[in-house]
């Protein structure tokens, strides 16, 4: 079974919806309390509500967003570009590594 074989090629293309979250990237205070991101992205563990198809490639599992509550565009007039293409770099890396070769 390759990459999120169930998904449309619409789907694929357009990626998992974390790519523009602006919740994709944790962050805590100087306290180490999370002000920002979500249950997958702190802690791997999926979001209430989501809907998502479930992906694997070799023993790495993860999933293929399509909605979800908790979704915050990312503000792009208020990030740096530099820290928003690093993040779309580091998810899409991410993401690559689950399609199929």
């Amino acid at each position: 079974m390759g990459y999120a074989d169930n998904l449309t090629e619409a789907q694929r293309q357009k990626g998992t919806l974390c790519w523009t979250c602006s919740k994709a990237v944790p962050k805590a205070d100087s306290y180490g309390r999370y002000i920002r991101g979500c249950s997958w992205s702190i802690s791997l563990k999926p979001v209430e509500g989501w809907d998502a198809v479930p992906c694997k490639k070799d023993n790495l599992h993860s999933y293929h967003v399509i909605s979800c509550p908790l979704y915050a565009q990312e503000a792009r007039e208020k990030v740096d570009s530099n820290t928003a293409r690093g993040r779309r770099k580091m998810l899409k890396e991410i993401y690559d590594m689950f399609k199929e070769d």
